[in-house]
């Protein structure tokens, strides 16, 4: 709070509020407060003071003494005190486990080693602190006030005096020592404890051992104020810090403010020596990430066990070959879907099924022309369909499979199938000949009849197409079709089951993944000052009325 010198004896002057001057104890000299020249409040020569205005003031304190400095001159315990487990031994040993998958990726030698025995219950020497941050803030601020009337603008500026005193209370902050096994990193990844329900640290098992044959370290019981278990540097910044920021957040309601001085120091209350319980198995050959420690109260697990490459790679492997044998099935199974074309056999007239519904009546009666014509050449069967290409996989295993159910009830020397699917805009085409048809119509001139007509095919006009074919197929009669060799394609079956089975191996990577490194240890690191909790007490407040500034605009 705003604090002038007397000019006449040099001591300090206290503001009387309710008079609006400052008086000096020493030598009663007084000033008033529309006489004082500084900055913070605004300008001299317009300075004005309402008493009415210091009727609320704000003046409230309690007893405790203010304090600023460092100091951890408290009470300190000489006997330790042990955090009970709540996590029973066959508790731990399931968790562990757990932990391990039952050796399902852990190494031989390390299966072997450890299944038999489980983790053992230790006790971690820590220092238990509990401490207060102690603040105080001088400032000088203003709140404006602005009334206009028909004849002027008056802007008023009330300036304030402003103090506070503030303590954040810190209780159960636990300290590790990095000289441990766990150190300070791993305990504080194990998160809280509670410390309800401590107890002398004379039997901490009841079983008749005494602490130190448990413990994984041993404190300085009789020197609370060892550099192992001393406050760290970055909870000491903390606290000040969270100080300063706890006073500057307690001044509301103003303007704008001015600080005259700010003051943050922290002061230690009790340093009790702990026993913490972890359950904790480590291990010869692995490092020590690899080390299994659990927090005896909550159950939260630190670590990772140590994983087989072998054992992994083996485990995607027959993942991988599992998920693509049941893949390929799958898609066997829908290949091999039967499709009805209702398909009648007359071995005089050559066989047209229109299931797509592509074909005019009058374009059958053409392809049927055309048919005939070609079987008086070559006394082969013609059998003519269409589908919707979505209902097969492969259009010449699907001409097999068709050629599988008919040829039987066909006495016809020859047979020529030819099948139009319809694919969204457009058209694929099959062509196959069976029996002699075989000979003057092999695989090589029927891929290149396929990709011309698939290259010139329109599913507005699957008429031209037809027409195509068997100009086409006269050439090839005529011995006159030179074929063209077409782009070659991989069976739509054999691309699927080939994206099956890299879709597999995908999978195989992500399961084993998620079994290897799921939930294996804490998730995220806490600094030393990360588990810090604390209460926030306002010891002193005062929003003292100095004097205030006034500004008045005439209105025309």
């Amino acid at each position: 709070m705003l604090t002038i010198n007397c000019p006449g004896c040099g001591n300090t002057m206290n503001l009387s509020s309710t008079e609006g001057t400052f008086v000096c104890k020493s030598c009663s000299h007084s000033i008033p407060v529309t006489e004082l020249d500084l900055p913070q409040l605004g300008s001299r020569s317009k300075s004005v003071y309402y008493p009415e205005k210091a009727a609320d003031n704000i003046n409230t304190s309690d007893i405790r003494p203010a304090s600023g400095s460092h100091s951890d001159k408290k009470t300190h315990s000489e006997i330790p005190q042990i955090i009970p487990s709540r996590i029973s031994e066959e508790e731990a040993v399931s968790a562990y486990k757990k932990w391990a998958k039952n050796g399902l990726f852990s190494p031989g030698y390390f299966y072997k080693k450890n299944k038999s025995t489980g983790p053992e219950l230790k006790y971690v020497p820590a220092m238990l602190y509990t401490f207060t941050g102690h603040g105080s803030i001088e400032m000088t601020g203003n709140k404006i006030d602005e009334t206009v009337n028909s004849k002027e603008r008056r802007i008023t500026t009330d300036y304030y005096g402003i103090r506070r005193l503030i303590d954040i209370e810190c209780d159960n902050y636990v300290r590790f020592s990095d000289e441990n096994i766990p150190g300070s990193y791993i305990m504080n990844m194990l998160n809280d404890y509670s410390f309800d329900d401590m107890k002398d640290a004379d039997d901490p098992s009841g079983t008749g051992r005494t602490c130190d044959s448990m413990t994984t370290g041993t404190p300085d019981m009789n020197s609370p104020d060892s550099d192992s278990y001393r406050l760290p540097d970055d909870v000491i910044e903390f606290i000040l810090n969270e100080t300063e920021k706890e006073l500057e957040e307690s001044v509301t309601g103003y303007s704008s403010t001015y600080t005259e001085e700010i003051n943050t120091g922290y002061s230690i209350n009790s340093k009790t020596p702990i026993l913490v319980p972890v359950w904790m198995k480590t291990h010869d050959k692995a490092s020590s990430a690899n080390n299994f420690y659990m927090n005896g109260q909550t159950g939260t697990i630190y670590g990772r066990p140590v994983i087989s490459r072998l054992k992994t790679a083996l485990m995607i492997t027959l993942l991988c070959v599992i998920l693509s044998l049941i893949g390929s099935f799958a898609v066997y199974s829908i290949s091999s879907a039967e499709t009805d074309y209702n398909i009648v056999i007359n071995d005089v007239e050559p066989v047209i099924s229109d299931t797509a519904d592509i074909l005019s009546e009058y374009d059958e009666i053409s392809i049927r022309d055309y048919a005939n014509s070609q079987k008086e050449e070559t006394g082969f069967q013609y059998i003519i369909l269409t589908v919707d290409s979505s209902s097969y996989e492969d259009k010449e295993y699907e001409l097999q499979k068709i050629y599988g159910r008919l040829k039987d009830s066909i006495s016809a020397p020859g047979i020529v199938l030819f099948l139009m699917g319809t694919d969204g805009d457009s058209l694929e085409c099959a062509l196959q000949g069976y029996k002699e048809a075989k000979d003057r119509l092999p695989r090589e001139i029927c891929d290149s009849i396929e990709a011309e007509l698939e290259q010139t095919a329109d599913i507005g006009a699957p008429s031209q197409t037809m027409t195509a074919l068997f100009d086409t197929l006269e050439l090839v009669n005529n011995g006159t079709y030179v074929p063209t060799e077409p782009e070659k394609k991989s069976s739509n079956i054999v691309q699927l089951i080939i994206l099956v089975i890299l879709i597999s191996a995908a999978l195989s990577v992500i399961l084993v993944a998620f079994l290897v490194l799921s939930k294996n240890r804490a998730s995220t690191r806490k600094t030393d000052s990360g588990n810090i909790q604390f209460t926030v007490r306002v010891r002193e407040q005062k929003d003292i009325y100095i004097r205030s500034s006034e500004t008045v605009y005439k209105l025309k």
